[in-house]
């Protein structure tokens, strides 16, 4: 429940084609944006509507499956809407001078930046449907709207910025003058809004039945139960949001939480609902905390709803649950709502048990500290924390939760290419860099240094999937921190997150891991403390030439999924689908994928290599010979 009630609906056969030929080039209406804002406003009589400064409108939805009710009290310049669904509830409140978002935890945060941008877009698409559009005066920014005309002359199309939004779109009928569906940007996506049902309220028609589509996302209905108009604001009605009661519960002298680093995440064991502990990864890239589906049943929970997720690659669906809690030594976070995403995939990469990741849901509530040397995660209240060190604070702007900051990147002759990161800490790399940006900025002639597309062999479907060169860049800066000749990922994925052009890449855990971390999410900032290895040239990406899954309930089954052609291990015999069962006598259920990744990449080492295939037992001896992922 993360995104602002919207008011849309589905496109028809013939409304769908007709509004594709629109967003192509069209022949310039004949009608000025004036004269179609006159007629619209005539067609929903805006004109002899009592005048009236606030809309009070409560609507029904079943937005991921759920009912609910929405009240929303809008002004030309203030917004207020308040959800409760039958298992969870949220309030946003956006006014010229601050704009707040309670959410489904009763945890209270600024919503900003790009995020605050499409907020205002969504507000004035909601404004104009229930006050009618602005006066068509010169000055007004409907009549500035750029207008062109369907091939069929049925649909008019207004393109038009509102005041500190983003760009969006309205698609008018010409034969009743009305909107028949907005387009405006969502986060990754494009949301649709569908209008329908034009009945006449208190003097003025809106529409009643509406349908909201986004792309990779299940469409939902919005539906008017009455509306009302004020002349004048009640006091507080804009008053800023308040939190619910304290949830998270830090004692003094809380000791620090060992965590592992399982293929360059952190790890760290956690009691949900009082079970026994269990691994959670930490992800800044998560804009919520997350449990993985076929432990649910162990942790008590009972899933409601169901949406769908957008990851590095992809998309998946997922469902939500009440009444989590975790419990960590001095710590406890309560009675949380929580996502619900089948994680195998995720397991079988790390070859670990997972109970599921922590995101913003946890990470906001403490100041995390990160002791990468001594694999130590340590929790602050940020009531009372203050920072007294030298280390480079680098600023953050969330958007749904999940942090931002404004970088720049040189490469060969060009220098000082803006870029916009998201902060990862649940990204294995230095960094990934969008199929967009890379395009953008000519990168895989500029930076890229091995054409070789690295896939995901054995997880292609799972949504965070990713398909990338690897590329090097001379130069990144985050204000003063700064980093010189790092290898790169340049993304060549045609969808999910990393092809999105609202951000430039990721930044990740072989960066973070050369400082001392602390996520201070309470002041917008992540603090980085240099460390011995920060000036250290990073090493080179190189592979003995296997991809090795685990499985099993135990995950102690060892199977290649891909063999790298030309690489050692296929010199050394190794084929895809083998079962790796000993490594030199040590039976497999003695060693964890980690540590057997870690072996073959101990150069001029040799191993005898136990295999299961089909129904030969074989011993391989190995003889660990790298090539580079970074160069030809």
């Amino acid at each position: 429940m993360r995104s602002l009630i919207g008011l849309f609906f589905s496109l028809g056969i013939l409304i769908a084609a007709t509004t594709a030929a629109v967003c192509q080039e069209q022949p310039r209406s004949n009608l000025r944006a004036q004269d179609i804002v006159t007629k619209w406003r005539n067609a929903v009589h805006a004109d002899k509507r009592t005048v009236s400064t606030l809309a009070v409108q409560l609507s029904e939805s079943n937005r991921d499956g759920i009912a609910g009710r929405v009240e929303e009290w809008v002004t030309n310049s203030a917004y207020r809407a308040t959800t409760k669904r039958d298992y969870d509830e949220e309030e946003i409140v956006v006014t010229q001078h601050f704009a707040q978002r309670r959410d489904w935890n009763g945890f209270v945060r600024n919503v900003e930046g790009k995020e605050l941008s499409r907020l205002r877009t969504e507000i004035f698409e909601k404004s104009v449907i229930l006050f009618g559009p602005p006066m068509p005066m010169p000055e007004t920014m409907m009549s500035q709207s750029m207008v062109s005309q369907s091939g069929d002359k049925k649909l008019y199309l207004l393109r038009t910025t509102p005041a500190g939004g983003v760009p969006m779109a309205w698609y008018i009928d010409a034969a009743t003058w009305l909107p028949v569906t907005s387009v405006r940007p969502g986060d990754d996506s494009e949301i649709t809004t569908t209008y329908d049902e034009w009945l006449e309220t208190a003097g003025i028609r809106t529409p009643h039945r509406i349908n909201i589509s986004e792309t990779d996302k299940p469409d939902y209905q919005w539906r008017q139960a009455s509306l009302r108009f004020e002349r004048r604001i009640a006091r507080g009605t804009f008053e800023a949001t308040k939190p619910g009661p304290p949830d998270a519960f830090l004692q003094p002298g809380a000791p620090p939480i060992p965590f592992t680093m399982e293929s360059s995440h952190i790890v760290f064991k956690v009691r949900l609902n009082g079970r026994e502990p269990i691994g959670f990864l930490l992800d800044t890239g998560a804009d919520e905390n997350v449990i993985n589906t076929p432990r649910l049943e162990e942790f008590g929970l009972k899933t409601y709803g169901k949406t769908v997720a957008t990851g590095g690659g992809g998309s998946a669906e997922y469902d939500y649950a009440a009444g989590a809690t975790f419990t960590l030594p001095g710590v406890e976070l309560r009675n949380q709502h929580v996502a619900v995403l089948d994680q195998t995939g995720l397991e079988r990469a790390l070859g670990v048990p997972l109970g599921g990741i922590l995101g913003y849901d946890f990470i906001s509530r403490f100041v995390v500290e990160i002791d990468y040397p001594k694999k130590l995660l340590t929790l602050h209240d940020p009531k009372i924390w203050n920072y007294s060190g030298s280390g480079y604070a680098v600023p953050v702007t969330f958007d749904g939760g999940i942090p931002f900051t404004d970088g720049l990147i040189s490469v060969g002759a060009k220098h000082d290419i803006p870029a916009y990161f998201v902060l990862d800490f649940g990204a294995q790399e230095t960094m990934t860099l969008t199929s967009p940006f890379v395009k953008a900025n000519d990168l895989l002639n500029l930076a890229q240094t091995n054409a070789y597309v690295n896939r995901p062999a054995g997880l292609e479907n799972q949504f965070f999937s990713q398909n990338n060169v690897r590329g090097h860049i001379d130069r990144l800066a985050l204000g003063k921190l700064t980093e010189q000749s790092i290898p790169v990922n340049l993304s060549v994925n045609v969808k999910g997150a990393y092809a999105s052009t609202n951000f430039s890449g990721t930044i990740g855990e072989s960066i973070f891991r050369r400082y001392h971390v602390f996520l201070d999410y309470d002041r917008n900032r992540i603090i980085y403390e240099p460390t011995a290895e920060t000036q250290s040239p990073f090493p080179e990406r190189k592979t003995y030439g296997l991809t090795i899954l685990a499985s099993g309930a135990d995950l102690h089954t060892y199977t290649v999924t891909a063999v790298r052609p030309g690489s050692q291990a296929e010199k050394d015999g190794f084929k895809k689908s083998d079962v790796i069962s000993a490594l030199n006598g040590k039976p497999a259920a003695r060693f964890t994928l980690s540590e057997l990744r870690e072996q073959l990449t101990h150069e001029g080492e040799s191993y005898d290599v136990g295999v299961s295939r089909a129904n030969d037992q074989l011993t391989i001896p190995a003889r660990i010979k790298l090539v580079s992922l970074d160069r030809v």
